[in-house]
């Protein structure tokens, strides 16, 4: 079964094995969904069990059945052969005491320590600025020359 995931993109597949045990993991949970965790990103992809069953080859299927279908018998025979009995857990040894207050810090010596100079940053290189072009003033306009030649004429 391939599976894309939504986050990254990238497609990966899902082998008949860990289908068929998806599946049977819902089965005994009551699961209606499979978590598979896309192997690029990590994320969890939700799987709905319906859709893994409609993938699943039809011998895959079979032997769900015939599992399913054998537990259900061994579920409604009465227990007639008696349980094996498994030798009592040995008794837990007793905790340990707690232990004793860490000793106390040494006291700090006599006299203080004088504080250290605080690290100076390097100083920044200063760049040489270039100077500003200098601009030529634009000749003026033919229409303004005439008007100012005008009225320097009148004021004679």
């Amino acid at each position: 079964m391939q599976i894309r995931c939504f986050r990254c993109g990238w497609a990966f597949n899902l082998s008949r094995e860990t289908m068929a045990a998806a599946v049977a993991n819902a089965e005994a949970t009551g699961a209606t969904h499979h978590v598979e965790h896309c192997p690029r990103c990590r994320q969890a992809l939700k799987i709905s069990i319906e859709q893994i069953r409609r993938q699943l080859p039809p011998a895959a299927r079979a032997t769900q059945q015939t599992q399913k279908e054998t537990t259900m018998t061994t579920q409604e025979m009465p227990a007639q052969q008696p349980m094996p009995t498994t030798p009592p857990a040995p008794p837990m040894p007793e905790p340990m005491p707690a232990p004793a207050m860490p000793e106390p810090m040494p006291a700090p010596a006599s006299e203080p320590m004088a504080p250290k100079p605080a690290a100076k940053k390097p100083a920044k290189k200063a760049v040489a600025r270039k100077p500003a072009k200098k601009v030529a003033k634009k000749p003026a306009k033919k229409a303004a020359k005439k008007s100012a030649k005008k009225a320097a004429k009148k004021k004679k």
